[in-house]
């Protein structure tokens, strides 16, 4: 990755049951997080996707959504709190522009014909992105970068499926074949696969979800 200039990479996963990371008194004699609903006692320690963390669904693949609803809800609670301690500037920066700036860069968006992805890839070529997208069907992906061409941005598409490895290998090569760099990589394309309880799910099932796309 160094060798490639990839300089960030937002990678989200969740599929092993082990808190030997979390350095406090927090597990019951069954290991088991002491907390209510994913909200601890110790500020700014979360828990999600466990089985039976609320219900029979928090543990499900789709059911995470609303746990994790809720603990939003209490982050932005106490945010006042923190607030007080260290005040905002009275005209803060937009917050897609206080710690990145897309002006120029080159980002790589896995998955990017539809949903997410292409939601992505249009608001980053917004703010002056150049974006490579990939994904397996062809017609939406050189629609998505016509539009994006239209309204005066930057983009390429490399039709990919990511359960293929020898197709994987193409893809940063390709954007630095096109834009001579790349500065952010967004690994979106995923398939929700068969339901499961987050913590049970092993490697090859993990791998399987993250490599192929919808």
């Amino acid at each position: 990755m160094k060798g490639a200039d990839i300089t960030s990479v937002i990678w989200a996963t969740g599929y092993s049951f082990d808190f030997s990371m979390v350095r406090l008194p927090i597990l019951d004699s069954d290991g088991f997080p002491i907390q209510k609903r994913g909200v601890t006692d110790f500020p700014g320690l979360y828990f999600v996707g466990m089985p039976w963390l609320h219900n029979a669904k928090s543990g499900i693949l789709f059911g995470a959504a609303q746990d994790a609803a809720h603990i939003a809800a209490a982050i932005n609670a106490g945010a006042p709190r923190r607030h007080q301690a260290r005040p905002l500037a009275k005209h803060s920066p937009n917050p897609w522009r206080a710690g990145l700036e897309f002006a120029g860069r080159v980002t790589l968006i896995t998955g990017g014909t539809s949903g997410i992805g292409a939601a992505t890839a249009r608001r980053l070529s917004e703010l002056g992105a150049k974006v490579v997208i990939t994904g397996r069907r062809l017609l939406e992906g050189r629609q998505l970068v016509d539009e994006i061409k239209r309204r005066g941005g930057c983009a390429a598409f490399l039709q990919a499926d990511l359960s293929e490895p020898e197709q994987v290998r193409l893809i940063v090569p390709y954007t630095l074949e096109t834009f001579g760099r790349l500065d952010f990589a967004f690994h979106n394309a995923a398939t929700s696969g068969e339901n499961a309880l987050v913590g049970g799910s092993n490697g090859s099932k993990f791998r399987s979800r993250v490599q192929r796309e919808r």
